[in-house]
């Protein structure tokens, strides 16, 4: 499974890395900046979807969401990891889906995360479009928030500044 995103920061290997077997985009440090695509064709032209993983204990990151789409059937399409402080961009314009398997949220925060979401292009000027965001969890999941297991009780904090945001 060729690479189906593209990365804006950081280098290939030291602050991301993509895991052809599990379809995984893993980044790795707050020196990846930007992220698109998600969608991809395997070598047999099957299409097949990628998912977004971020390391536990990054801290502060924000990236800017340019048009992903990630829709598993099975695990979680977008992982905020661990003791994270996220910010996601979205791009004015571009449209952003995450869909999880079940039991998971379609954008996953872990324990110490929490989330910020904007779209600072649209709130800057009213001639650009907003960014959307787009969160579905599959059965028994949020669209943003904790998956349905052992993390019920505990909260996060998410906070929507901007952008057009839809979590189911």
């Amino acid at each position: 499974y060729p690479n189906p995103f593209t990365v804006t920061g950081g280098e290939a290997g030291e602050d991301w890395v993509y895991e052809e077997e599990s379809q995984t985009l893993r980044i790795l440090t707050s020196r990846v900046t930007a992220i698109s695509g998600g969608m991809g064709t395997s070598a047999d032209e099957e299409p097949f979807s990628g998912r977004v993983v971020l390391a536990d204990h990054i801290a502060l990151i924000e990236l800017t969401l340019e048009g992903v789409e990630c829709r598993v059937t099975a695990g979680k399409a977008f992982d905020l990891g661990r003791e994270n402080d996220v910010t996601l961009l979205l791009r004015s314009g571009a449209e952003n889906l995450f869909e999880s398997g079940e039991g998971w949220a379609g954008v996953s925060l872990g324990d110490g995360t929490s989330l910020l979401v904007d779209c600072p292009e649209a709130r800057e000027s009213s001639r650009n479009p907003a960014g959307t965001l787009t969160a579905s969890g599959g059965a028994g999941g949020a669209g943003i928030g904790r998956y349905s297991g052992g993390g019920r009780g505990r909260t996060g904090r998410i906070r929507i500044r901007g952008g057009a945001v839809t979590a189911v």
